[in-house]
């Protein structure tokens, strides 16, 4: 069973996709919002955005961190490079975590500009050891179920607080 770190209204509402108009975007309570904010501050989100950032402004990886940036020959989407740059340098929503078998946690992201990229990044985390970002994985869901997906995610995918 998934561990959400966001309310649970937001993961129903992206599952599900049943929300069609902006009238029915998402609220959340004050309180929910301020668990997301929280997540969205964890360590582990902050990685994410830096990895990104570091790929996306050619600054040097170590080698053992060239993937996902670069294509390891892995399979089409896994790469965040062979995507428009459009798609993957802007701000991003978290929609829900899952824990991984092999360590760390499996963050779903979307991304706010359009076409609404969805993905799962596995990051790697120990005690003791900064969280580090290891694979970038394109999701299988339809352009058009994206779309929606960001018309019901309303103003929380264009506030500021609540993308990274």
């Amino acid at each position: 069973m998934p561990r959400l770190l966001i309310p649970g209204a937001l993961l129903a509402l992206v599952s599900l996709f049943q929300l069609s108009s902006p009238a029915k975007a998402l609220t959340l309570t004050a309180e929910e919002e301020a668990e997301y904010i929280g997540m969205m501050n964890s360590p582990e989100v902050s990685e994410i955005r830096r990895y990104l950032d570091a790929c996306l402004s050619g600054d040097a990886l170590p080698p053992e961190a060239q993937y996902p940036c670069k294509s390891d020959n892995s399979a089409k989407g896994d790469s965040i490079l062979e995507h428009p740059r459009h798609w993957v340098e802007g701000r991003f929503a978290v929609i829900y975590v899952n824990p991984y078998l092999f360590g760390g946690k499996i963050f779903t992201l979307i991304f706010a500009a359009e076409p609404h990229l969805v993905v799962d990044i596995w990051v790697y985390t120990n005690e003791g050891i900064a969280p580090d970002m290891r694979s970038f994985s394109e999701s299988e869901i339809p352009a058009s179920e994206r779309v929606k997906m960001a018309a019901d995610l309303g103003a929380y995918l264009k506030d500021k607080r609540f993308l990274r």
